[in-house]
């Protein structure tokens, strides 16, 4: 499980001041519970990523880290927004009757998954999470 860098502040609440590093196992897994999906931006059609993860582990491992330490995204947020019609009842005539949907990157979609594991460890440990939500 991920572990963080916590501090505390002068009043001993914990901060959350860096992340720690991801690793192969870790992008396996996380490529193994997510449903794979690509953005049509996305360099690669989903399928040829695929078939050949293995040779991309390293290098997402790598792209994932340099963003945990420079706590840089630059590249990996952009997103393709297409209007989806909220109900196939409504008047597709009217643009009140959409909705934005964002596709991100991949490795967007990666990066925010590691850092989505870091952040609930860092709240669970510090009891941070709410019962109501």
């Amino acid at each position: 499980s991920p572990t963080d860098f916590s501090k505390e502040d002068p009043n001993g609440k914990a901060i959350l001041s860096e992340f720690t590093l991801t690793n192969r196992q870790e992008i396996e897994d996380i490529l193994k519970e997510t449903d794979f999906k690509c953005a049509p931006n996305d360099m690669l059609p989903a399928q040829l990523f695929k078939d050949n993860i293995s040779s991309f582990i390293d290098a997402l491992v790598e792209l994932v880290n340099l963003s945990l330490t420079t706590g840089n995204v630059d590249g990996v947020k952009h997103a393709d927004v297409i209007p989806l019609l909220k109900n196939a009842k409504l008047d597709s005539n009217n643009l009140k009757n959409y909705r934005p949907v964002s596709n991100l990157t991949f490795l967007g979609k990666l990066i925010e998954r590691v850092v989505l594991r870091r952040l609930n460890a860092h709240m669970q440990c510090n009891g941070m999470h709410v019962d109501e939500q």
